[in-house]
C-alpha cells in the first residue's frame, strides 16, 4: 500500500465519535486554505493543520478536522487528516461532504507561503496522485476530481489547485449532477421554509433575501421588499445551479424545484 504521513505523526488529537460513513462516493473534492501561512519546514505545516483541527473541533463543534487528506509541498507524500472512511466532521446527520472525500492544500491564492520550497509543485502534484491511488484502492474505483467552484459560486480551491485538478485528472468523466431530494414541508415545520403558510410575507422575503445575500457574489439587500435586485439575484442563482444539474428553472419564482435547490445549498452552507 502507498505510503502516507499518518495523523498521529501530524499530532492531531483523536476524533470524537462519528458513525457517518461515505455512501455512493462519486468524486474527490479539492480545497485550499484561503490564506498563505508561511511554511518554512514540514513542522510548520503540521502546526497549521493542528490549528485547523482545533478551530474545527473547538470553535465549530465538529467531530474532527474537516478534510479527509492533505497535500504536502515538502515531499511527495500526502497527509492523513480525517481519513477516507468518515463522511463528514460537521455532523453525523448533515449533508455536508456526503458524496466526496475532500483534499486540502494548505496554501492560499498567492502561494506566497510555499513558493520558496524546493520542488513544491511536483510534491503537491505527486501527493495528489498518491491520494488518488489510496482512494481508488479504498473505494474500488477511480474517482474524478472536482474543484469546489465546480458546483457553487466560490473561489475555492484557488486557481493553482483548480488548474491542477483539471490538468492532472481530467481524463475521467465528471460525475452526474448532484441529486437534490425534495424535503417535505412536514419535516421543516420548525424552519423558515420558502412558501410556508405561517410566515408573514415580509419574513418570508427577508429569509430568501438573506439566503441570496449569503450565496450571491453580488449580494442582495435584506429589506423585506421583493424588488428587481432580489429577482435578479434569484434568477442568477437559478441559472447557475440549473447549469450544474440542479432541478431549478430560471423563472424568478421560488417554486418547489427552486426550493429543493435552496434547501440543499442552505443545508450544505449551514444557513439552515
Amino acid at each position: 500500500m502507498t505510503d502516507y504521513i499518518s495523523r498521529g505523526q501530524v499530532g492531531l488529537i483523536p476524533a470524537k465519535p462519528n458513525s457517518a460513513r461515505f455512501r455512493n462516493v462519486d468524486r474527490i473534492t479539492g480545497h485550499y486554505g484561503g490564506s498563505d501561512p508561511l511554511l518554512r519546514t514540514e513542522a510548520d505545516l503540521f502546526r497549521v493543520l493542528r490549528n485547523v483541527q482545533y478551530n474545527d473541533m473547538v470553535n465549530k463543534g465538529y467531530s474532527d478536522i474537516m478534510y479527509s487528506w492533505g497535500l504536502n509541498p515538502f515531499r511527495p507524500v500526502p497527509i492523513e487528516l480525517r481519513g477516507s472512511k468518515v463522511r463528514g466532521a460537521a455532523n453525523g446527520t448533515n449533508t455536508s461532504n456526503m458524496v466526496s472525500p475532500s483534499v486540502l492544500g494548505v496554501f492560499g491564492p498567492n502561494l506566497s507561503g510555499i513558493s520558496h520550497i524546493p520542488n513544491w509543485q511536483a510534491n503537491l502534484i505527486e501527493s495528489a496522485r498518491v491520494v488518488d491511488d489510496i482512494l481508488e484502492w479504498e473505494f474500488g474505483k477511480a474517482l474524478p476530481w472536482v474543484g469546489h467552484r465546480d458546483w457553487k459560486p466560490t473561489g475555492c480551491p484557488g486557481d493553482w489547485m483548480y488548474n491542477l485538478i483539471h490538468s492532472q485528472f481530467d481524463e475521467r468523466p465528471l460525475p452526474p449532477p448532484v441529486e437534490v431530494p425534495f424535503t417535505p414541508a412536514a419535516d421543516l415545520a420548525d424552519r423558515p421554509v420558502v412558501g410556508y403558510q405561517n410566515m408573514e410575507r415580509g419574513d418570508y422575503v427577508r429569509w430568501v433575501q438573506n439566503f441570496l445575500n449569503s450565496t450571491s457574489p453580488e449580494g442582495c439587500p435584506v429589506d423585506g421588499i421583493w424588488g428587481f435586485i432580489s429577482w435578479d439575484r434569484l434568477t442568477k442563482f437559478q441559472g447557475y445551479f440549473q447549469a450544474q444539474g440542479f432541478p431549478c428553472r430560471v423563472n424568478g419564482i421560488t417554486d418547489l424545484n427552486t426550493w429543493a435547490t435552496i434547501h440543499y445549498i442552505a443545508t450544505v452552507e449551514g444557513i439552515i
